[in-house]
């Protein structure tokens, strides 16, 4: 049954994920980003070089996660499952932020938190 969770868990992030990079494309574009990592990457090697380096760093991350979680316990499972749910939650928030521009609490929660981040790592 946890394994099940895993899976859901999985194509939810991807689908979410998929979504943020579509409204990235459509709606945001190379100089609306407010990602420094991504501007950064944007600069270097262009938009959609950029674009590509995100996915696969992504992509990196969560495979090494959920291949260590499906032989992990069952308990990390379902917690790798839960947290995986919430992050693609976030991000479909996100990309629905993107295409229409308008936030709710979780958006709004997130780009304070964001804004945190990106203040430390201008430092």
């Amino acid at each position: 049954m946890s394994e099940i969770l895993l899976l859901i868990s999985l194509i939810l992030l991807s689908a979410s994920k998929l979504a943020d990079l579509w409204t990235t494309v459509h709606h945001v574009g190379r100089y609306g980003e407010t990602n420094p990592l991504a501007r950064f990457l944007f600069a270097k090697v262009g938009f959609a070089g950029g674009l590509a380096l995100v996915m696969v760093l992504w992509a990196v991350i969560v495979g090494m996660v959920y291949a260590s979680a499906w032989s992990a316990p069952r308990w990390i499972q379902v917690v790798t499952a839960i947290a995986g749910t919430l992050i693609a939650w976030i991000q479909w928030d996100v990309a629905r932020f993107n295409a229409t521009r308008r936030s709710s609490c979780l958006t709004r929660i997130a780009l304070r938190a964001y804004g945190k981040w990106a203040k430390m790592a201008r430092r």
